[in-house]
């Protein structure tokens, strides 16, 4: 990870020292009109300050906190709090890292406080400690929480990112120790990393007055950027108090950190030449170096010329398809926890999804999809809703979607559709908001099969003037994972427990009170299979319905799901834990009147491209601000998926675990939001890792960095409905259907 992040700046006008201060540097702008001649391009510092990087000094560093989280890379746990109320974090396995940052390089004392894992038998624990790649200190750890101090020499810190490497003879389980289920492999505890010899910038505020930006002595700010051209950095003026200066640094990777100018007091309009670099982000650093006062830069900006590839323009997207006369009929068919890989048509050799399969051979199947959470209620919305779960709001496990959000069922019926909603998940009802739109809306706890008999019972009875909107939720692969019995014999014959996986075992796993071992792993990913197949059929059957009734070849079908489904591929069963593939990783199949059969799209889309990809094909416009692209014309025509390289963030925040995930081109980055959500940063490179194993966001600082700032901008986004309500409570149907998929006791 990094060393300390904050978001802590202020859009207010500074103290009345400093604004003495920035009055010239103000009529300085005035008199000038404009700084430096600059290139075509600019991005405004003080604008994108609420994506910079924050960093400061800290002479204490506290463990299993929010606060000392950012400070921490590989080798951890989760934050704890024990019983007394401290809070800790285990170092897991030989190696453990966490970074610190300095203004300036200085003599420090290193103190950590720990205490080693010592069950009973096991040898000693020897700690080592290297600081940037040089060993600076080895203790045998004592028994018990203990203070070690590991002196270091100035010549062994530098200016910026510091990195601290802790190593250990060895690690064991608790399991292994009468530790009930705990399999993490431990080495120590720690409470606390303090630096004696750092200045502690205490709660620094980064201020804006106006265009000017104000930077407190003892920090940082970082902005990544993927300039094109001949990149400089402007400003208009600086001035300062206290003995302060301002260092520009920049920083790309795989290449040492660069210093390329400094700011001082009293300076003029002053042009700033970066580095010309093309295949990756940069990160530009504005470092107060002194030990007191601040800078303020008037009109701080970066500037370039655009590279020819940038100048190329796309077409606007079109907003109506222009359909003559009478719309399709169109079916939205999502199947709540399927993976993507469980499928023939995205390479499973299982023969589970025939169907599904025979769909994608029908239509456009993209192969790169990404859901908008891994549990059900903020995916759905953001298929309905085109909104983003961070945007939409509609998180948590009693949210109500409000009834300011503008669906898919009230845009169609509005362009004269007839609509129908038929949804087997407990979260997704007309109590919970979702029946908003729809003609008709039934939620039942029951079998796929059932579902598509509701489903012919509704078209019997439906007014056949009108063209239909159809949304079908089916739950089968969800757990508890009880196939019936056809297809429990032709898929899991190898099961012969019945009460595998079942809602009392996979409670049980989940309490660790059973083992959770390779066998039990195998046997509940065939009865999940064996679900996946009996939806396949049950999607076979609605097919087959429409066309006994001549409806099928006039119908846009789309066939995806809300999330995935984990079976310990990171540790845990089910989802709702992390952002990993195994729950984002979906699939997508679409399937028009005059569209393309058997075309397959490499590019990476995602849930909130559903609605307006219906919208378009249907020519119905879209309504402003939706985050999804409209792939009508990739259906239709084939080519590329618009505006590709396109960002797909995917957001959680369910039973106080928060975290987001960027995933743009070959990386994907997983961000922790609370501290039981996950380790640390994570950044995989999916083009060599796709079953996300290998943390390289140590390796790739400005990478990783690039992609949080991404997501701090795609969270700072606000929709402006009313924050999501929450159900008073659930009703009787809604808990029976909770209880019956392990979601209640």
């Amino acid at each position: 990870m990094g060393p300390r992040t904050e978001r802590r700046w202020q859009q207010r006008p500074a103290p009345k020292t400093l604004r003495r201060l920035a009055a010239p540097v103000a009529a300085a702008l005035i008199a000038a009109g404009c700084g430096p001649t600059t290139p075509d391009v600019a991005i405004d510092l003080v604008a994108a300050l609420p994506e910079a990087e924050l960093l400061r000094e800290a002479s204490e560093i506290d463990l299993g906190t929010p606060e000392g989280r950012p400070h921490l890379g590989g080798g951890w746990s989760v934050d704890e709090t024990r019983r007394d109320g401290t809070t800790m974090v285990w170092a897991v396995g030989t190696r453990s890292e966490l970074r610190f940052f300095l203004v300036q390089a200085r003599q420090l004392t290193l103190r950590v406080r720990c205490a080693a894992y010592q069950p009973s038998g096991r040898p000693g624990q020897r700690l080592t400690v290297s600081l940037n790649r040089r060993e600076v200190g080895a203790v045998d750890l004592a028994a018990g929480m203990r203070e070690y101090a590991f002196p270091v020499a100035a010549a062994d810190t530098v200016a910026g990112h510091n990195r601290v490497e802790l190593r250990f003879d060895h690690a064991a389980r608790p399991s292994d120790h009468g530790g009930g289920g705990d399999d993490r492999r431990l080495a120590a505890r720690f409470d606390w990393v303090r630096l004696d010899g750092a200045t502690d910038a205490g709660l620094p505020e980064t201020r804006v007055d106006g265009g000017v930006l104000v930077v407190p002595a003892g920090v940082e700010l970082g902005f990544f950027l993927e300039p094109g051209s001949g990149p400089i950095l402007a400003i208009d003026a600086a001035a300062g108090q206290g003995g302060a200066r301002l260092e520009v640094t920049w920083l790309a990777d795989g290449e040492a950190e660069r210093s390329l100018a400094w700011l001082r007091p009293g300076a003029g309009p002053r042009a700033v030449a970066l580095p010309d670099r093309e295949g990756g982000p940069i990160r530009l650093g504005l470092r107060c170096v002194g030990d007191a006062g601040e800078i303020a830069v008037a009109r701080p900006r970066v500037s370039w010329a655009p590279r020819p590839a940038d100048l190329v323009g796309r077409s606007a997207r079109d907003r109506r398809a222009g359909r003559a006369g009478r719309g399709p009929n169109v079916l939205i068919y999502l199947v709540d926890t399927l993976r993507a890989d469980r499928l023939g048509c995205y390479g499973n050799a299982a023969g589970l999804s025939p169907n599904v399969d025979a769909l994608a051979a029908d239509g456009v199947l993209f192969e790169r999809v990404a859901a908008h959470s891994s549990w059900t209620t903020p995916s759905v919305v953001s298929v309905l809703t085109g909104l983003r779960p961070s945007r939409h709001g509609v998180n948590a496990r009693l949210s109500v979607l409000p009834a300011e959000a503008v669906t898919a069922a009230e845009l169609l019926r509005k362009g004269g559709y007839e609509t129908a909603g038929f949804s087997t998940n407990a979260y997704i009802t007309e109590r919970s908001g979702f029946g908003q739109g729809f003609d008709h809306f039934e939620f039942r706890y029951e079998r796929s099969h059932q579902v598509t008999a509701a489903v012919s019972s509704w078209l019997d009875r439906r007014d056949c003037g009108q063209p239909f909107f159809l949304y079908v939720h089916t739950v089968d692969p969800h757990a508890p994972y009880e196939p019936t019995q056809a297809y429990r014999e032709r898929f899991a014959r190898q099961v012969g427990d019945p009460a595998v996986g079942t809602v009392a075992h996979i409670r049980a796993l989940g309490d660790k009170a059973l083992a959770a071992t390779d066998e039990v792993t195998a046997d509940l990913r065939r009865l999940y299979d064996a679900e996946v197949a009996e939806n396949d059929d049950a999607f076979g059957a609605l097919v087959e319905e429409l066309r006994r009734r001549g409806l099928w070849q006039e119908t846009l079908a789309v066939f995806l799901a809300d999330h995935g489904e984990e079976f310990r591929e990171h540790g845990v069963f089910g989802h709702g834990w992390d952002l990993y593939g195994e729950v984002l990783d979906v699939p997508l199949i679409v399937r028009a009147p005059g569209g393309l059969r058997g075309h397959r799209v490499p590019e990476l889309v995602q849930q909130t491209d559903v609605l307006p990809t219906v919208l378009e094909a249907i020519g119905l416009a879209f309504p402003e601000g939706l985050d999804g692209e409209g792939l009508w014309g990739v259906v239709r025509n084939g080519g590329r998926a618009p505006h590709d390289p396109r960002p797909a963030l995917s957001y959680m925040d369910y039973e106080g675990r928060r975290g987001v995930a960027v995933r743009l081109d070959r990386w994907k980055l997983i961000e922790p939001l609370s501290p039981g959500f996950a380790p640390g940063r994570e950044l995989y490179d999916l083009a060599a890792d796709p079953g996300e194993r290998v943390n390289v966001a140590g390796r790739y600082p400005v990478r990783s960095g690039s992609l949080a700032a991404l997501a701090r901008r795609e969270l700072g986004r606000r929709l402006g409905l009313l924050p999501a309500a929450q159900v008073p409570g659930f009703g009787n149907d809604t808990r029976r259907g909770l209880e019956a998929l392990g979601y209640l006791r």
